[in-house]
């Protein structure tokens, strides 16, 4: 929360909590272990139920996929002897790629390590954790060379990475659109579609988002400067115009409306939990509790209104 932020300034927070900088500094943090992370649990947590699914070792089967994720993942950069990783694809950034290693390596994992030629019998004398660890060290051996491999392939052509290879993939038919209505809706849909399959759809189409709105938002501040008013401005139909004005009310997906209605109808104790812990933060369109909650990801029903509610807002407001 910032001191200088719109909701400190109208709630007066200065002047009650004069160090609200201070409990900023001290709280902000919690991110970096949670949100910002994201991609390293899931990846972690859908490897694990998989395993438990095909009745298999979950704990190494998980932790072979968070390897896994980090074979594949961008490349570190090194800058006067010193290696640096960015952390831009350990959060929802990184969530697809992080699903997809994780059901591969579930998948591949559970069948090898039903393979009774694949299993390394330690004698009785043997520790039990030991034993379990070389139970199945030729899965996780198979499982590290084929995503070794795989990062290989991806490097000869996205010196980047698998993550970054992804978001080039999903950018580039986008970058030719140009600044009218159906931009902003097919904008407003990929990105959507985006979240449905667990990747960062607004950060994902941000670059071509500016790319395209940019100079025609400054030719409108323009307009609006010498004329005193928007009417008649040479470019009606912006992002900020449309998407943020009519179809983002709680979010991505306008989400906000979609609390109401479990307030109003849903008697599933679980979605009426998670429509509690999410109002406060959809009020100011966060809405990745909802969004992996309940879930919407990967989730065929809620998808349709998902994505098709933003893009009928967008056309009421042009």
């Amino acid at each position: 929360l910032s001191p200088d932020g719109f909701i400190a300034k109208i709630l007066f927070l200065g002047k009650i909590f004069p160090n609200l900088a201070d409990a900023q500094a001290v709280f902000s943090p919690v991110m970096q272990g949670s949100t910002n992370i994201m991609a390293i649990l899931i990846v972690f947590l859908v490897a694990r139920n998989l395993a438990i699914f095909f009745k298999q070792d979950d704990l190494l089967c998980g932790l072979t996929s968070i390897g896994a994720f980090f074979i594949v993942y961008t490349p570190y950069t090194v800058v006067d002897n010193a290696s640096y990783m960015t952390i831009k694809f350990l959060g929802a950034q990184g969530l697809f790629v992080a699903i997809i290693v994780a059901i591969i390596t579930g998948e591949v994992f559970s069948r090898l390590a039903r393979s009774p030629r694949l299993m390394i019998k330690m004698p009785d004398q043997v520790p039990p954790a030991v034993a379990r660890s070389f139970k199945v060290l030729i899965p996780v051996i198979i499982i590290t060379i084929l995503f070794s491999v795989i990062n290989y392939l991806i490097t000869l052509i996205a010196p980047e990475g698998l993550n970054d290879l992804v978001y080039t993939v999903i950018q580039a038919p986008l970058k030719d659109m140009g600044t009218n209505v159906f931009s902003v809706i097919i904008i407003g849909l990929v990105s959507n579609l985006l979240w449905v399959l667990g990747i960062h759809g607004p950060n994902t189409v941000a670059a071509i988002r500016d790319t395209i709105f940019t100079e025609p938002n400054l030719d409108n501040l323009s307009y609006v400067a010498q004329h005193g008013s928007a009417w008649g401005a040479p470019y009606p139909a912006t992002w900020a115009g449309l998407n943020d004005g009519f179809a983002n009310y709680g979010g991505s997906g306008m989400t906000l409306g979609l609390l109401i209605a479990i307030f109003i109808a849903s008697r599933r104790a679980d979605y009426r939990d998670i429509a509690k812990l999410s109002l406060a933060p959809g009020i100011f369109n966060i809405n990745e509790p909802v969004i992996f909650g309940l879930p919407i990801v990967l989730n065929p029903i809620m998808v349709i209104p998902f994505i098709i509610t933003p893009a009928i807002n967008t056309l009421i407001g042009y």
